[in-house]
């Protein structure tokens, strides 16, 4: 069953039958003040009769509401007559007699078969629920007709994406040069960064406007010979709806639509993927992103609308962000390192790299800065995030947007209607995250001076990755093999290892390794009194304060964490001994 996306529904689940499929869901209509419950059924022909009867137990027990049921029954006539509502046999009077019971009605009479049999059905207890019930020229080359009907729920609304129109950059780029002198004039950190800000959004809106697009549904658009033979198809069915062709032509006439609409297809994706580009664009149609989030169910209480769900994630992922420890961190041996890293020194040129390696992204968090924006903008823009940076610096205070987090739940495993399958996934701001870029390249030059970093790192480090870990790995164990020796492997897993880490004891952990002074002091107010919103579409959750862990939004989180944690604790094993993160 394929459902559009802005149409609210919830999955019932029921007793499998042997042999039959069903399908059940509950399609809410509008406001959410009811539902129709659709049933989808087959039901192959020569089933036995045990397991038909168990169907119509299933049946009987969902019969909750407005109901509709469709499908292949597959009870020709010598079951069911139901231009007289007539049964020929034991177990069409069973099923007739419980459509009669529970005051179902076929709503399809004509034969849905091209030998003259009704075997497909469209049951309802509720006639107001379907509008312009009808068959029409089956699918492909099938020996079936199409049923088509519409129900009376409210439309979805179209999806609406909204982009900045960059025709017209280079003017906004002149503009914002010619005002970088007006941040002299501002003394706190935060009043010079909320002009900037405001400043910037106000000249993209003159010269970057937002644009809207409508996405419509992805539909083949065929050319007019295909469209004439579809044309054609559903004119010779209404032909053998009225006996005026054999059914054999039809069929024949069928497969050589199929051939012609395949052969067309196959010609299209030929040339769609005879570029790179081409198979990039091809393959994003089949690999989107994540589907929308369906109904929560928690308590027994069913959740459609995106506010309450917002709400719902929100107070589940609460308790993550709370481990604050009443105990005293252990004291740990002073460290020995020949260098301290207490500021850091970055130029012009240094912001201006970083701003041209960003991704042309347009997601924005709650100062509404893209990194496209900086992209687009980075000579003009470059000095006064400079100037905004090393004030931040100086004096450990960060913009209130820096400390906000929107956040996004991602589906893991499991049902996708229990708020526990989701993990969080914060986004940050794209200029606090430039400024961690700079941050993190002097802290990992600074491990790497003291040799902190462990040749067993993997995660988080340029040139190396899981599958560097893998090749190290299968090295290690090859030689093992070779000198016959014992090999145990354990896999640690540590369940929401970033979200619960203590703020209190990573800032004594990396004050230990040597980051001191006013960047231990920004660093520590940067994972401070954050607030997060968990964001659903355009709908926002009340705050989450953020007492502990590291948000997965920022680049700077990850390594500050794993690195500190690992070199001195998990690495130290007996010799002979391997572990790679």
């Amino acid at each position: 069953m394929l459902i559009r996306n802005g149409i609210s529904f919830r999955h019932i689940k029921c007793k499998k039958i042997a042999g039959i499929d069903t399908l059940i869901i509950d399609v809410s209509t509008t406001r959410f003040k009811y539902y129709i419950r659709l049933v989808l059924v087959y039901r192959p022909p020569s089933i036995s009769n045990q397991s038909t009867q168990s169907l119509i137990k299933v049946l009987q027990k969902i019969s909750e509401g407005n109901v509709v049921i469709i499908g292949d029954f597959n009870f020709n006539k010598s079951y069911i007559n139901w231009s007289d509502l007539t049964a020929n046999n034991s177990i069409g009077k069973e099923f007739l007699e419980f459509t009669l019971n529970f005051h179902y009605s076929n709503l399809i009479l004509d034969p849905t078969h091209y030998k003259g049999s009704i075997l497909d059905l469209l049951l309802t207890n509720n006639s107001s629920c379907i509008t312009s019930p009808s068959s029409s020229a089956g699918l492909s080359t099938s020996d079936h007709f199409s049923t088509k009907f519409s129900l009376n729920i409210q439309r979805p609304k179209p999806s609406v994406k909204t982009f900045r129109d960059y025709k017209n950059i280079n003017l906004l780029n002149a503009h914002i040069a010619k005002e970088f002198n007006h941040l002299y004039d501002i003394f706190f950190i935060s009043d010079k960064y909320s002009f900037f800000v405001n400043f910037i959004l106000e000249l993209s809106n003159i010269y970057i406007p937002i644009r809207s697009l409508t996405i419509k549904p992805n539909v083949t658009i065929y050319p007019k010979y295909i469209k004439r033979l579809l044309a054609s198809k559903n004119k010779i069915f209404k032909d053998l709806k009225n006996n005026k062709i054999h059914p054999s032509q039809y069929l024949k006439f069928c497969k050589t639509v199929k051939h012609i609409i395949n052969r067309y297809n196959s010609t299209r994706i030929k040339k769609l993927v005879s570029s790179s580009q081409g198979i990039h664009k091809f393959m994003k149609r089949f690999t989107k992103g994540h589907s929308p989030i369906p109904y929560l169910e928690h308590n027994g209480l069913y959740t459609f609308e995106d506010k309450a769900k917002c709400d719902l994630f929100a107070r589940a992922f609460a308790p993550s962000f709370s481990n604050v420890p009443i105990q005293n961190h252990p004291i740990l041996p002073p460290s020995n390192y020949p260098s301290q890293l207490d500021d850091i020194d970055f130029t012009l040129i240094d912001i201006v790299n970083i701003l041209k390696s960003l991704p042309p992204k347009e997601g924005v968090s709650a100062d509404g800065i893209s990194y496209k924006l900086l992209k687009n903008c980075t000579d003009s823009i470059a000095p006064f995030l400079a100037d905004i940076f090393r004030d931040s610096l100086d004096s450990g205070v960060l913009p209130e947007p820096w400390k906000i987090s929107f956040i996004t739940p991602i589906f893991k495993k499991g049902s996708e209607s229990d708020v526990s399958n989701y993990r969080p996934i914060a986004i940050t701001s794209c200029i606090c995250r430039v400024f961690e870029r700079l941050i993190l390249q002097h802290i990992l030059a600074h491990l790497d001076a003291n040799k902190f970093i462990s040749d067993q790192q993997f995660g988080f480090l340029k040139k190396r990755s899981t599958v560097t870990q893998l090749l190290s790995s299968f090295d290690a164990w090859y030689k093992a093999i070779l000198n016959n020796k014992c090999i145990d492997c354990i896999f640690i897993d540590f369940k929401k290892a970033f979200d619960s880490v203590p703020i209190r004891y990573l800032i004594y952990k990396l004050s230990n390794i040597g980051i001191k002074g006013k960047l231990l002091n920004w660093i520590s107010n940067f994972l401070s009194n954050r607030t997060a919103f968990v964001k659903i579409n355009n709908n926002y959750s009340d705050p989450i304060p953020i007492m502990s862990g590291i948000p997965q939004g920022t680049i700077m989180g990850p390594q500050i964490t794993i690195m500190p944690v690992f070199k001195n604790h998990l690495l130290k094993l007996k010799n002979g001994a391997l572990i790679g993160h």
